[in-house]
Formats: C-alpha cells, sequence, structure tokens
C-alpha cells in the first residue's frame, strides 16, 4: 500500500503545476480506491467530472474491472487447476 500513498503525494504535487488535468483526478480517485478512502475518492472522481462529464464511463469500467479481478482473486476453484498470475 506504500506505492500508493507515493503515489497520491506526487499526484498532488502535479496539481501544484496543472490542476485541471483530467487523468491527475482520474488517478488520484483510483489510488485512494485501493486504500479504501472512499470518501476521497469519491471527491476526485467528482473533480474529474467536472473537468470532463465523460469521465463517469472510465471511472465506472475501471472500478467494474477491478471488483470482477478481486472476486475472480478470490474465488474457491474447487480443485480445477488455478490460473497462475
Amino acid at each position: 500500500m506504500k506505492e500508493y500513498e507515493q503515489a497520491i503525494t506526487k499526484l498532488n504535487r502535479s496539481l501544484e503545476y496543472k490542476k485541471d488535468f483530467l487523468n491527475t483526478y482520474l488517478e488520484l480517485g483510483f489510488a485512494n480506491t485501493k486504500l479504501k478512502r472512499n470518501e476521497e475518492a469519491i471527491a476526485q472522481f467528482k473533480k474529474a467530472m467536472e473537468i470532463d462529464p465523460k469521465a463517469i464511463f472510465r471511472i465506472t469500467a475501471s472500478l467494474k474491472c477491478t471488483a470482477t479481478i478481486s472476486r475472480i482473486a478470490t474465488r474457491p476453484w474447487n480443485g480445477i487447476a488455478r490460473p497462475s498470475g
């Protein structure tokens, strides 16, 4: 989780130079999601949608993908060879 903390620090620093960069707010939202800082993540995603309302599609697609991967990773495989990687 330390890498997400470092990413948040660097992303926040980048906002000092360009306050309206969509990808920065998206990445901040995703990093905060990984750290289970939901209120912060929501605030970052809202800011991203203020910059570009279509950002909602990127947010939902990424979060759905993350949720699917999490479910697959924790699913019991009942004797079936579990995929490696």
